[in-house]
């Protein structure tokens, strides 16, 4: 892809789109082949985080947590 979009150059153009979140990010897709291209050869797919373990003592009572971000 020579140009982004009217003349930007590509690499502007993936640094604008690297600051999208992914959520949005897929939509863009739909606007045109151009931008679809960009996308999916040049963005990074988000990462699935992993999730938080705790262990805590309480009153003699061993406790474990999972903490999932659900965002």
């Amino acid at each position: 892809m020579s140009d982004g979009w009217h003349g930007i150059p590509a690499d502007v153009f993936l640094k604008i789109l690297l600051r999208i979140p992914p959520s949005p990010r897929r939509r863009l897709r739909l606007v045109c082949r151009h931008w679809r291209d960009a996308i999916d050869e040049r963005t990074p797919e988000p990462r699935a985080c992993g999730k938080v373990l705790a262990f805590c003592s309480e009153s003699g009572r061993p406790r474990a947590y999972v903490f999932d971000d659900l965002t």
